[in-house]
C-alpha cells in the first residue's frame, strides 16, 4: 500500500474539510468559522512534503480542529439551531483524518527511511 498516497488524501481531506466550514461561515455571518482558514493552509502545505517532523505538526494541527469542530458541533446544534448535519459529522472528519495520517506516519517510519 502506498502510504504516502494515503497520507497525502487524508491531509488534503482535511485541508477541504476546513474550507468547506469557512465557507459556511462566509454564508452564514459566523466569525468563528474564520478560525478553519488558518489550519487549512498549514495541512496544504505540509501535504506535499512527506516528513515526520512536519507530521507532527500536522497532528498537531488536526488535534486542534478536533476541538474546534467540537466546538463547532456544540455551538451550531445547542445554540443555533442551524447546520445540524454538519454538526454531526463535523468531529467525525478530524478524527478519521487524525488516525489515517497516524497509521501512515507509523507504517512510513518503518518502511521509508527517506521519511525519517
Amino acid at each position: 500500500m502506498q502510504f504516502k498516497l494515503l497520507r497525502l488524501y487524508a491531509l488534503l481531506a482535511q485541508a477541504a474539510f476546513c474550507l468547506f466550514l469557512f465557507a459556511v461561515g462566509i454564508v452564514s455571518h459566523i466569525s468563528f468559522f474564520n478560525t478553519f482558514i488558518g489550519p487549512a493552509l498549514i495541512l496544504l502545505i505540509i501535504a506535499f512534503k512527506p516528513n515526520f517532523y512536519y507530521d507532527i505538526i500536522a497532528l498537531f494541527t488536526i488535534g486542534l480542529l478536533v476541538i474546534l469542530s467540537l466546538i463547532f458541533a456544540f455551538v451550531s446544534a445547542a445554540v443555533l439551531h442551524q447546520h445540524i448535519g454538519i454538526a454531526i459529522i463535523s468531529p467525525l472528519i478530524p478524527v478519521a483524518c487524525l488516525a489515517t495520517v497516524v497509521y501512515c506516519m507509523d507504517r512510513l517510519k518503518k518502511g521509508d527511511e527517506a521519511y525519517s
